[in-house]
């Protein structure tokens, strides 16, 4: 029951032109490009060779994926993966021939993960029973001692030290919050700065800081001279 209305008319064959063939080599060479120009530009090094052959195997501690509120219903693998590689370098840090004494976490940029990181390697040194003392150097931020601060403020390590006693732990680590000063830069320059940070070297047996972003702040540069080595977070 179908009426033709009219006839089909000759089939023909529909030839690409040039242009096609030459458009889908340039497509391709431009999305190329694009993602090219992304990788060397960009500011992350996401493959562990090229960093080691940019810095050295020696100054690789290894990959240590950040984890972002960690305790908020965490992907169970990525965390223990982390802290697989977080028990890795403890065990660079506890083992080897350089001297780890004292170390200041220290990254270009802003919300990377250094506090976190800080706060980590602080908490396992101090599993193993080793004395540890932790500063908040960062200043401006003061993420750690808002975390576990937010009600002591001092002016100087002498009002601290007369109440150093409520920031000691069980086994003897302590944590050092950020002081009230005017300014941060003359404060790391000054020499109670300086013998301060040399009198907790000698009496614990790791010194960890958290410091502000080294691209945006003086201070970073300031403090990591009074640090034996500096853990670079990229």
């Amino acid at each position: 029951n179908v009426r033709i209305i009219n006839k089909a008319s000759i089939p023909s064959k529909i030839s690409p032109t040039r242009f096609i063939f030459i458009f889908a080599f340039i497509f391709t060479f431009i999305i190329y490009v694009i993602f090219l120009f992304g990788h060397f530009l960009g500011d992350k090094v996401t493959n562990l060779d090229a960093l080691i052959d940019y810095k050295g195997k020696e100054n690789i501690l290894g990959e240590l994926p950040f984890i972002k509120k960690i305790n908020d219903n965490p992907d169970r693998i990525s965390q223990n993966v982390s802290d697989e590689l977080l028990n890795k370098s403890i065990f660079e840090i506890t083992h080897s021939e350089k001297n780890f004494k004292s170390i200041a976490i220290v990254s270009s940029r802003k919300d990377v993960g250094k506090t976190e990181i800080v706060k980590r390697l602080f908490n396992k040194l101090s599993e193993k029973n080793l004395r540890v003392c932790l500063l908040d150097l960062d200043y401006r931020k003061k993420g750690l001692t808002n975390e576990f601060s937010k009600d002591e403020v001092f002016k100087n390590f002498s009002e601290f030290n007369l109440n150093r006693d409520k920031f000691l732990s069980d086994s003897g680590s302590l944590f050092i919050p950020s002081l009230q000063v005017d300014s941060p830069v003359d404060f790391f320059t000054s020499k109670e700065f300086s013998d301060q940070i040399k009198s907790l070297k000698e009496e614990f047996d790791y010194v960890i800081c958290d410091t502000p972003p080294w691209r945006l702040f003086v201070d970073a540069k300031i403090i990591s001279k009074h640090f034996d080595q500096h853990i670079y977070v990229v």
